[in-house]
């Protein structure tokens, strides 16, 4: 500990001498010379800034991102900050307003610079999102560091979307703490959801020091935490506490409207109360509010496959799309376009959701005149526009809707967003053949293992897995991952579809193997709790009738094997069929 604490004394002392550092820098760029290295390589580079910030340099920072920013792009073709936060980390943790200033416009005007060049693809949007490399934990980043009110507000007003977790913690727990209500209201439910691992000691901070000066900023508060979903069973018994010992009484009262609220909608909807024993499990349970209820039990009804475009429910649903109220043109008003731009662009903003909202209904109700119409008012959009446009805060629910519902137009329509995997997991869900193959084709996802387990792990109908079955290439569909695959498709309710399912996945992977069956499946389908017939079937595949010839010795040892790992899981046989399960 000692000698490092040396190591890093020295360090800090040269870094911090102008001419120790540029006798450093000269010395490196003079091997790489001589090693013919035609480029810093940006990892190390993105060391240097580390430790620049780190001992605080934010001159000599702000003269290297630069250089880092133009590395990167030469590699990965455009600027996002999945590769920026450990960087991003240091820079918050010091609070260097000053460097985070710089380093975010610098990127947002780099990316604005070179968005022409790629028109047409899918760019992802400039966001700070979690990295599963990275955020192993999101709580351990807001624990060891605490931001200041000037860095908030720097990171969220620059226009960048901020969904990472370990900042949203910390930012919520700084925000609630000080009873900042105006920058509170202003973060999405998205962000809000992001940070609901908050410290409740945020809590106790909001009671103890803002209680008794203005209870209904306080009560303000707790409403724009819980209309964002991010307050659960446990929070709420604390708040409960803490409004009692500090005798505020409007956010008790608040609480029991709540649950009298959630109550009665359950009934509503023909679902039990979500109270006593018909909770969910105290750490995952929330207190919704009516809304966020409603689409909870919409949720459950989602899951369903969806109903045709004929039923009462689509036209329903496309009546929601329709009855969008145009907005009112400015164009009578010459002087307020003239004077006031940023009226324009909000009204163009507003005319292109309401055509899209009608674009959706007319195609939910196959309207061709609103079709047309629609499709003529896209067309004089180029992408990049497109994103200007189209950029709300529920359009991704509503990409989701299209997948779900089959819509490809939208789904070319909006296809300039960044793909994500539950997008293509919703389409295999619901059979939307014309969507998968649309994203398949146009390379919108790597056809790797992890993908090929989501995408068998759920009933596939016969055209939908003829389809998918050859894109995948046969190191991605090895036993383990088939056996994960068999594992949850059995504990769908639709029998007939496992059946169906698992012996497209057997067939295949027997050709796969030249006719060889692995054993180990037969052992995880006879151990999982399942109706007879599915059993019987699943034996059938991999005992070999007895009338094939004598040389296949390998096959009658098979039967020996699949035989006793139906008797050791109870089954009693006759005529190669299950007759009867015997439990003793």
């Amino acid at each position: 500990m000692c000698n490092n604490n040396k190591i890093d004394s020295v360090f800090k002392l040269a870094i911090n001498n102008q001419y120790t550092r540029r006798l450093i820098f000269g010395h490196v760029e003079s091997i790489h010379q001589r090693l013919e290295i035609p480029s810093v390589k940006y990892e190390h580079i993105q060391n240097c800034l580390y430790s620049l910030i780190q001992y605080n340099q934010t001159d000599a920072f702000i003269n290297q991102f630069p250089r880092y920013c133009e590395q990167y792009r030469t590699i990965y073709g455009w600027l996002n900050f999945d590769r920026f936060q450990p960087v991003l980390d240091i820079i918050l943790s010091k609070n260097n307003t000053r460097a985070l200033s710089f380093m975010l416009d610098h990127v947002k005007q780099y990316r604005e610079s070179i968005v022409d060049t790629y028109v047409g693809q899918s760019i992802p949007p400039l966001s700070i999102a979690d990295n599963p490399q990275i955020d192993s934990d999101a709580r351990r980043w807001s624990r060891n560091n605490t931001l200041t009110i000037e860095t908030i507000n720097i990171l969220l007003d620059s226009g960048i979307r901020v969904v990472r977790s370990s900042y949203l913690i910390s930012i919520i727990q700084l925000l609630v703490s000080n009873c900042q209500l105006e920058r509170l209201t202003k973060l999405t439910t998205e962000q809000l959801q992001a940070g609901h691992k908050f410290n409740r000691q945020c809590l106790d901070d909001l009671f103890d020091n803002h209680g008794h000066i203005d209870q209904w900023r306080v009560l303000a508060v707790i409403r724009v935490m819980h209309n964002g979903n991010i307050l659960y069973r446990n929070d709420w018994k604390h708040i409960q506490s803490l409004a009692i010992a500090n005798r505020l009484d409007s956010v008790l009262e608040y609480h029991q409207q709540m649950k009298s609220d959630i109550s009665n909608l359950a009934l509503q909807v023909n679902m039990p109360p979500i109270t006593g024993s018909n909770t969910q499990d105290t750490d995952t349970f929330s207190l919704s509010t009516t809304s966020t209820l409603y689409n909870h039990y919409t949720s459950l009804l989602l899951k369903q496959p969806p109903p045709s475009n004929n039923d009462n429910n689509i036209t329903q649903f496309a009546s929601l799309h329709l009855q969008q109220q145009q907005p009112l043109s400015n164009d009578d008003d010459d002087d307020n376009n003239n004077n006031n731009n940023n009226n324009y662009v909000d009204h163009n903003n507003n005319m292109a959701k309401f055509m899209y909202e009608q674009y959706f209904g007319g195609l939910l109700v196959k309207d061709k005149n609103i079709i047309d119409k629609c499709q003529d008012y896209f067309s004089k959009y180029e992408p990049k526009q497109l994103f200007t446009v189209l950029n709300w805060s529920n359009i991704e629910t509503s990409r989701l809707d299209a997948c779900r519902l089959g819509l490809l137009p939208i789904v070319k329509l909006l296809s300039f967003r960044f793909f994500y995997q539950q997008l293509y997991t919703v389409a295999i869900q619901y059979n939307q053949i014309q969507i998968v193959q649309f994203f398949v084709e146009n390379q919108q996802l790597q056809l790797n293992t992890g993908i090929f387990q989501s995408t068998f792990s759920n009933p596939l109908s016969e055209e939908m897995f003829n389809y998918l079955w050859p894109f995948f290439e046969d190191r991605t569909k090895n036993t383990q991952v088939i056996s994960k695959c068999i594992k949850t498709v059995l504990s769908h309710p639709n029998y007939l579809a496992v059946i169906q399912h698992i012996d497209r996945l057997v067939n295949q992977y027997i050709v796969q193997l030249n006719g060889k069956r692995p054993i180990f499946w037969l052992d995880q389908i006879l151990s999982f709790p399942k109706n007879l017939l599915i059993l019987d079937f699943f034996f059938s595949k991999f005992y070999v009738p007895c009338d094939e010839p004598q040389s296949k010795s390998h096959d009658h040892t098979k039967n020996d094997s699949a035989m006793a790992i139906a008797l050791k899981h109870g089954y009693i046989f006759n005529n190669i069929s299950i007759v009867t399960h015997n439990n003793n």
